[in-house]
């Protein structure tokens, strides 16, 4: 017997996880730890950004990623160590850091965009352009009404916590 479209999404999306989760081994490098080098190579236009901010915070990163602030600061602590960027005190506000990378983090994020851009390349070309283009459209919805599933979820949360 065929397991059921709910039991073939759990598995789909199972498998999705583990992918998500594997990176080179040499560029030791998490995808949650490339997305934030990513975006703070765009905030800060060190990625040919049009009008970077004069410095990024760690709210906006957060923001950014959808993640908790302990989360960014331990990953930030982390690329520190590895010295892939820096943080320093914004002049004009000491409450703001700014937030760069070095010359190694631009390096290493290059290399992880090379690979990332080759992996879905390669995905393109084996789906083809009409499937590629049905799988963003349709992960597209999935993702709008998980989205509007965990909102609804919140609310009603909300709604229980505020009549005890």
């Amino acid at each position: 017997m065929e397991p059921s479209l709910t039991e073939q999404l759990v598995v789909a999306f199972a498998g999705l996880k583990k992918l998500h989760t594997r990176f080179p081994a040499d560029m030791a490098l998490s995808h949650a730890e490339f997305f934030l080098l990513h975006n703070i190579a765009l905030l800060t236009g060190q990625a040919g950004a049009a009008h970077p901010p004069s410095c990024v915070n760690v709210s906006l990163l957060r923001e950014q990623l959808d993640v908790s602030m302990p989360a960014v600061s331990q990953m930030l602590g982390t690329l520190e160590r590895n010295h892939l960027l820096v943080r320093a005190i914004a002049p004009g506000d000491r409450r703001k850091i700014n937030i760069t990378l070095t010359a190694e983090g631009e390096a290493l994020l290059a290399r992880s965009q090379n690979y990332v851009n080759r992996t879905l390349g390669l995905i393109v070309e084996r789906l083809g352009e009409e499937d590629t283009r049905a799988f963003i459209r349709l992960f597209g919805r999935v993702t709008a009404i998980l989205e509007e599933l965990s909102s609804k979820e919140e609310d009603r949360g909300q709604k229980t916590e505020d009549r005890h």
